[in-house]
């Protein structure tokens, strides 16, 4: 993943931080009326709300090499501490904040210069969603998934480095958020390099079958990464979800924008802020955080 640098060792430790700090009156509490909770569990429980939980592989796509594959080599991203904030629009039916935090774990094996698969699990923590409901209330996610990376194009030199993701996973976007269903999608991650110092990040992820989202779900990210420095990258870019039926799930736009640091060849720190946008599904606006660790081996 990580594209072959120079040999030299950089012997500091890297440290980024990212607080945020958000104030809340906890007598101005929401009141709303049953039968609008009830009407928003039911939402929850069809299509009618987009799943809170942010794609990983977009945030991902800003500072992971989407061409290099090493033969015979290991390689393991740890994405922590993630937490959203979501400001919903509509106070009667959500709360003023609701907040997620997950992790985001991924196993990568160089099968052949072109072939690589991957083992990942990613884990969320959700604070409820509707004010006098439990939905959501404490809910806690396990989801694995298995994937197998095909480059189409990337280890002949050339500017562009393109490749196809199938993979297969469980995990339920909107009804309950269950384990238990079978879920398959494919990503398309595409770098193109535009001279020795910057280059174009493209990603098309979409969860093609999944017996709860009718028609499919489909979101990616477009940005750049240029080089900072002789082992610090910046990132930035725009993450976007959309869907083929706007009557089911309308699409929101975020902006995004990350660091990454390569301590050795082996070892990289990246950290990065994600802001939402205004959102078309009435959902406001949402922030998240995370800090990541990735090395080979």
């Amino acid at each position: 993943m990580i594209a072959t640098m120079e040999s030299k060792i950089v012997n500091q430790s890297l440290f980024w931080l990212v607080c945020l700090i958000w104030t809340s009156d906890a007598s101005a509490q929401v009141k709303s009326d049953p039968d609008e909770v009830a009407s928003l569990v039911e939402l929850l429980e069809d299509d009618g709300v987009p799943d809170p939980r942010p794609f990983r592989r977009e945030q991902l796509a800003l500072t992971r090499d989407a061409g290099t594959i090493v033969p015979g080599a290991w390689q393991l991203e740890i994405t922590a501490g993630q937490i959203t904030l979501r400001n919903y629009q509509d106070e009667s039916l959500f709360d003023d904040t609701s907040t997620t935090f997950g992790e985001f774990i991924n196993l990568r094996r160089g099968v052949t210069a072109d072939i690589e698969l991957q083992l990942s699990v990613s884990t969320y923590v959700f604070e409820p969603v509707a004010p006098g409901s439990s939905t959501l209330d404490g809910e806690f996610e396990f989801t694995p998934q298995i994937a197998a990376k095909i480059n189409l194009t990337g280890n002949d030199g050339g500017d562009w480095s393109v490749a196809l993701r199938p993979w297969i996973g469980t995990g339920d976007l909107t009804s309950g958020f269950d384990v238990d269903d079978l879920a398959l999608g494919l990503d398309v991650p595409a770098t193109y390099q535009l001279d020795e110092d910057l280059e174009l990040r493209m990603l098309v992820t979409s969860r093609l079958y999944d017996k709860n989202i009718d028609p499919p779900l489909i979101s990616g990210a477009l940005g750049v990464r240029t080089k900072l420095g002789e082992a610090l990258h910046g990132s930035l870019g725009v993450q976007f979800d959309m869907n083929t039926d706007p009557e089911v799930r309308t699409s929101g736009t975020r902006l995004a924008w990350a660091y990454d640091w390569l301590i050795n060849q082996n070892t990289m720190i990246d950290a990065g802020v994600r802001l939402g946008l205004e959102q078309d599904d009435g959902s406001g606006d949402d922030i998240a955080i995370h800090v990541g660790y990735s090395v080979g081996f």
